[in-house]
């Protein structure tokens, strides 16, 4: 009987993941078909520090990107955390 009333709690929670892998779903298909997507994927993974443009030009360019769009968004996209950085430099160190 503990077994089933645990059962029975978890449920809300099974579907709480369920809807929100659904809703990942519907994201990752926008990052990956609309244009808009595949600006926005190109232009986060540029600011990513280890990433950068050596992994935001062939990802942009093989979503569909035209290459010389890819490089453009990958090099303001690197270029976006550069002044925080330079701001909080000192209060980080």
């Amino acid at each position: 009987m503990n077994i089933f009333l645990r059962t029975i709690h978890a449920l809300p929670v099974c579907f709480c993941l369920i809807r929100s892998m659904c809703y990942n779903h519907h994201m990752i298909t926008w990052f990956t078909t609309t244009y808009a997507g595949k600006i926005l994927a190109t232009f986060l993974i540029s600011m990513v520090p280890v990433i950068e443009l050596r992994g935001a030009l062939p990802i942009g360019v093989g979503m569909g990107l035209p290459p010389l769009t890819a490089l453009i968004v990958s090099i303001i996209g690197n270029m976006v955390p550069v002044p925080f950085i330079i701001i909080f430099i000192r209060r980080i160190l």
